[in-house]
């Protein structure tokens, strides 16, 4: 990767000797950007542009290129490729539109592409793209005008899958949080991806900050990986999530795992912080430039009393803390403030302070204390009965004492936004844009700061036959009107799982003979390989006490699931001995076309079909994960014990979701599993699993 930040020669493809030709801004911003290094330009028409010769072709320059940057139309980006590798060019990007993103012509032209980067091995950025910008270096290849004025020099690396956002998104940092280190606009990304570029900017010197816009993943496993590892903060936003990946589903798995569900819970499992739009993004970014919070006790020191009001909600709302001060500490700031009219509290009411030198000391004795984790500050620059105020000195200010103390400040002003604006183009210090979003920034930098801490200890051991499992999974796969249940059941106990046995009874005859030997009382399931969500067709009957009740019963199952669906695949019934009440939950496992293995965990009844109270993890889980999992849940005050209510055996519930995580991790190919209900007992009584259902990843993607 370091060859396209840090090239010795860069080569422009598509340019003219014409004015007004967007091309030619290629070669403007790289000038502009103070790039120092030969730059060599290739049109149809030879001449000269900003005094550089253009050539006819590569050949012509008859010197080494490290970097050629195409601009030239869809269909002859090919041939230009070709005549880069044939010279030995190895690093490109193509800026072009026309190719995958519009399917047709386009998907021909990209595997075109592949097959020359593959043959003269090109590491190849985009197409579809607005390229790289690097203000250390000075390459800047945009076709958009950028100039020092609008991207500086900083610590923010940002990887943009879309070239607007990976342009505008240079600026913000610029004009908010003091510059950026690296962009790369990734456009169709048919080679470099996403992940070498985290991989390679969590290595950078100097990036200190990581954030990425995606709109679909590469690898998001191999993502998240890299940033459960990154000493640095690694931020994504990623659109284009929506319910789409869930089609008519075979099960409440199914069913349940959104795009965005699944991405929420791998994001949180790697510590990846999660923006939910471009604006959130970047506010993230400023937040993580702020020096490192390490508890929850704010000072709330405001310009005015409503201010301080609006930031102990915000604190509260938050889940952060006021930090207690005492009455010598509040004494103190009051004898300092030019008017005596202010009760001394948190929030500290800085409205009576004309000396804006007073405001710094106030925050600097504030953060030496040990009861004081950080502070989000208010200030006035300006107004009726305000001194003439140093707003750009003030920033300095502020930002050596944070630094100093090693503890942060998230700092706004009451003013003029535009005011605002020229200070902040001018500092790299974050300014926020109200009390609120200062608070805001310290609760998320917290979060991420704990997030760090978690304890994650190896994944289990489990001692289990893996090859008696395989052949189990292949036998299920090769017989697929053979009982689901059972042969579920017989893979969770392989691996732990208690459950509570299913009997497959083809007939009447053959339920009652199943009832009689496990002994009454017994619940009847219709066993069917496209019915998964039984009790809405009529297909579960529970707590039948006799032979007489399950003839009954065996009738009423089967007429209900004919009405309901009709002509649907019916194998008979299952059989199960009744279980003593419990606390169901749900537990899932599918193979997500991003993500890979990934885990669910919900609390069952109208918590999970009402509520979407679903947690999922990429698998496998280890014990710690599990229990976040957990605590995660919308239900989790219910398994502790509420009121009345005894706990649930939450340890079992842990081991439980590791073991099946494990499972699903060592068989890919089993594309869903669907737990529903699980009881889950008493603290220390366990849990049994009441219904299984499978299914492995066939053509025909059957039931198994």
């Amino acid at each position: 990767m370091e060859k396209f930040f840090y090239p010795e020669s860069i080569a422009v493809a598509g340019v003219s000797p014409e004015q007004g030709k967007i091309s030619n801004a290629i070669v403007s911003n790289l000038i502009g950007m103070g790039y120092n290094k030969e730059i060599f330009c290739i049109g149809k028409t030879r001449g000269r542009l900003f005094d550089l010769p253009v050539y006819g072709t590569l050949k012509e320059i008859n010197k080494k290129v490290d970097l050629i940057v195409i601009m030239v139309p869809a269909g002859q980006a090919p041939s230009m490729l070709t005549e880069a590798g044939e010279i030995g060019i190895n690093r490109a990007v193509i800026i072009t539109g026309g190719f995958n993103e519009l399917g047709g012509e386009g998907d021909r032209l990209t595997r075109e592409l592949k097959e020359i980067s593959n043959k003269y091995s090109i590491r190849l950025i985009g197409p579809n793209c607005q390229g790289i910008i690097c203000p250390e270096s000075g390459v800047c290849v945009p076709f958009a005008p950028v100039t020092r004025d609008k991207v500086k020099r900083g610590d923010v690396a940002l990887i943009a899958q879309s070239g607007s956002v990976g342009w505008i998104g240079s600026v913000l940092l610029s004009h908010e949080i003091g510059g950026i280190s690296k962009v790369v606009s990734i456009g169709n990304k048919i080679d470099v991806t996403e992940v070498e570029l985290t991989e390679y900017l969590i290595n950078d010197p100097e990036t200190k900050i990581i954030a990425l816009y995606l709109e679909s993943f590469s690898d998001a496993r191999r993502l998240c990986e890299l940033a459960k590892g990154s000493p640095k903060p690694v931020i994504v936003f990623k659109s284009n999530v929506s319910n789409k990946g869930s089609r008519l589903a075979l099960s409440h798995t199914a069913a349940l795992a959104s795009d965005d569900t699944i991405v929420e819970g791998a994001f949180d499992q790697a510590g990846i912080i999660r923006a939910r739009g471009f604006r959130e993004m970047i506010e993230a970014c400023k937040a993580m430039a702020l020096s490192q919070i390490r508890g929850p006790n704010l000072v709330i020191m405001a310009a005015s009393g409503g201010m301080g009001i609006i930031g102990e909600d915000a604190v509260q709302s938050e889940g952060l803390r006021l930090a207690a001060l005492s009455p010598e500490i509040l004494s103190d700031i009051a004898a300092k403030g030019d008017w005596k009219i202010f009760t001394m509290t948190n929030p500290v009411d800085i409205g009576g302070f004309f000396n804006n030198q007073q405001i710094i000391d106030i925050a600097d004795n504030l953060l030496t204390l040990d009861e004081v984790d950080g502070i989000a500050l208010s200030a006035f620059t300006d107004g009726p009965y305000c001194h003439p105020f140093d707003t750009s000195g003030f920033v300095d200010r502020i930002k050596a004492v944070s630094e100093k103390r090693a503890k942060p400040v998230a700092l706004s002003f009451v003013t003029d936004p535009l005011r605002v604006a020229q200070v902040r183009k001018q500092k790299d210090f974050p300014i926020f844009d109200t009390i609120e979003d200062s608070v805001r920034a310290l609760s998320l930098q917290l979060r991420h700061h704990n997030s760090r801490k978690r304890k994650r200890s190896p994944v289990h051991d489990i001692k289990v036959n893996r090859e008696e499992v395989k052949a189990m999974i292949g036998e299920l796969a090769t017989n697929p009107d053979k009982p689901t249940d059972v042969g579920a059941v017989k893979i969770l106990k392989a691996y732990g799982v208690n459950c509570q046995a299913p009997v497959f009874a083809p007939d009447k005859e053959g339920a009652c003979r199943s009832a009689e030997a496990l002994g009454y009382p017994i619940a009847i399931k219709i066993s069917s390989p496209v019915i998964s969500h039984k009790t809405d067709v009529g297909g579960v009957i529970t707590n039948i006490q006799n032979e007489k009740g399950l003839d009954l019963a065996f009738d009423q199952v089967m007429a209900s699931v004919k009405l309901r669906r009709p002509g649907a695949v019916i194998n008979g019934v299952i059989i199960q001995k009744m279980v003593p009440t419990g606390t169901e939950v749900i537990i899932g496992g599918r193979y997500d076309r991003d993500f890979g293995p990934v885990i669910m965990f919900g609390m069952g009844g109208i918590f999970v079909e009402a509520f979407n109270d679903v947690v999922f993890r990429m698998a496998p889980t280890c014990l710690e994960e599990a229990y976040e999992m957990i605590k995660k849940s919308k239900g989790y005050a219910l398994l502790k014990g509420f009121r009345n209510e005894n706990a649930v055996d939450i340890p079992a519930l842990a081991d439980a979701l590791e073991r099946i995580s494990i499972l699903i991790s060592d068989f890919p190919e089993i594309s869903e599993l669907d737990l529903n209900p699980v009881n889950i007992f008493s603290a220390g009584d366990g849990l049994s699993v009441i219904d299984a259902r499978m299914m492995i990843n066939m053509e025909n993607n059957r039931w198994v």
